[in-house]
């Protein structure tokens, strides 16, 4: 293991993003950990990804990956929604609007939860989240910005637990602490 990202459960095993960040060319992989078993195993390599894999989601039977680009390749980044778990369909591919890119400051959306219909995704090292929306076009090329939320946590990953006050977990690093958060959901 070289750079575990942001994890989540599914069926009761956590599943991570994990990568060779920051060497290149790009190598990604997803790893599961099964907390029964204490065992750690690659689920899915990514032969070539088209970047380095920060995040992996599932939602609506569907996987959805973040991979990022850095510095002056930071527009490159992308979410891809894959039909099945062979991973072998892509049915798209979203870059992140230009706005975000911008205010990337040349790293990457560290994390990302579905939240309703959108996605929150957090910044690399500052405390904000953006809103991020799906297009219902599905040729579009780009996620759609619906806003940009102050955050009790400085970037890094962001999980969805329900068991936690607020819905929303993240990590200070300088601190070396665990905060919560709510998420406020556009009306």
């Amino acid at each position: 293991t070289e750079h575990l990202n942001s994890g989540f459960f599914h069926e009761g095993k956590l599943y991570a993003a994990h990568s060779n960040y920051p060497e290149l060319p790009h190598a990604s992989d997803i790893r599961v950990f099964d907390p029964e078993t204490n065992t750690l195993q690659v689920h899915h390599v990514f032969p070539e990804p088209p970047g380095s894999l920060v995040w992996v989601l599932h939602h609506d039977d569907h996987w959805w990956c973040c991979f990022a680009w850095y510095g002056d390749d930071n527009a490159r980044s992308m979410l891809i929604e894959y039909a099945d778990d062979s991973f072998a369909t892509e049915k798209r591919r979203l870059t992140f609007p230009a706005e975000v890119i911008a205010d990337f400051d040349g790293m990457s959306a560290s994390g990302g939860v579905f939240d309703g219909d959108t996605i929150l995704a957090s910044h690399h090292h500052f405390p904000v989240l953006y809103r991020l929306r799906i297009p219902d076009d599905p040729e579009a090329t780009s996620l759609e910005l619906i806003e940009t939320l102050a955050c009790p946590f400085p970037g890094q990953g962001i999980a969805s637990d329900p068991a936690t006050p607020g819905g929303l977990v993240g990590i200070d690093r300088p601190t070396r602490s665990i905060v919560t958060a709510e998420p406020v959901t556009p009306p």
